[in-house]
């Protein structure tokens, strides 16, 4: 990875997510259709997999591990490595019933994680029959991923609550569960928005991490713009538009006050 970003986090993905209110198509020829022309753009997306409501085409690799992909939340598909085996970045587009994701792992540049997103918001309409009072939402997330051996909980209560009041009420006790969270309003009508979130190791109701003991610690930071969409091309304009907040956001707010406090804690409680 070579982006800005390779320096302060272990992986790097950039998502895109466009929510509609009626179903997207599924049938074979139209998601097809549409599949071919992300691969005829992006030749290394060429694996077509189908699990129970939904259908993703990605760069393929861990071609053993079919079974066991986690695809809810911000998780790429089977990402638990960064790069395709011949060094690419993993990438993939994924259709769910109101849903189409786009994301890539470890971009060797922004610009680069910028046209596959692109490649996606100006074909998807055609393809799919996505209407612009079809749109309800377009999201953008950064995900940040750390890797750290120790209790993420209480990494992050010692990076980011230290000295403050909500640190004394957790004093003296083993946290199970501390995962920050919080959104607001980047215009005045509140139809853009952020949120900033921190995702710290899963573990089951006893507050023991068991099988989830290798998951990374994840740094979010998202955007979305809830409709109206008056045009196609408005659209289209969303994507840049957002991802201009996006890194004004991560460089003035999100890396300097909550990247870099976890990250050095987690140096801190490694060394």
């Amino acid at each position: 990875m070579t982006t800005s970003y390779g320096a302060i986090c272990s992986d790097f993905i950039f998502e895109t997510k466009i929510t509609v209110k009626m179903p997207l198509p599924s049938e074979r020829d139209t998601v097809m259709h549409f599949f071919e022309r992300v691969k005829k753009s992006v030749p290394t997306m060429d694996r077509f997999r189908k699990f129970d409501g939904e259908l993703i085409l990605e760069t393929a690799r861990n071609m053993e591990d079919e079974s066991s992909a986690d695809l809810g939340g911000f998780e790429a598909p089977n990402a638990d490595a960064g790069t395709h085996a011949d060094d690419a970045p993993y990438r993939w587009v994924s259709l769910r019933e109101r849903t189409l994701r786009c994301g890539i792992v470890n971009p060797e540049t922004i610009e680069e994680a910028l046209k596959q997103h692109d490649l996606i918001v100006k074909n998807a309409p055609h393809f799919l029959g996505i209407s612009p009072l079809d749109i309800d939402s377009f999201e953008m997330t950064f995900v940040f991923e750390l890797e750290a051996a120790g209790d993420h909980d209480e990494i992050v209560k010692n990076a980011l609550f230290e000295g403050s009041p909500l640190a004394e009420a957790l004093a003296n006790v083993r946290v199970t569960e501390l995962q920050p969270i919080f959104s607001f309003a980047l215009s005045k009508d509140g139809r853009v928005q952020t949120t900033m979130e921190v995702q710290t190791r899963r573990k089951n109701r006893r507050g023991i991490t068991g099988r989830y003991a290798n998951e990374p610690l994840r740094v979010l930071l998202s955007l979305r713009r809830l409709a109206p969409f008056n045009s196609l091309e408005d659209l289209d304009q969303t994507l840049p538009g957002l991802f201009r907040y996006a890194e004004q956001l991560a460089e003035s707010r999100l890396i300097p006050h909550i990247l870099t406090p976890i990250s050095r804690q987690i140096s801190a409680s490694q060394g």
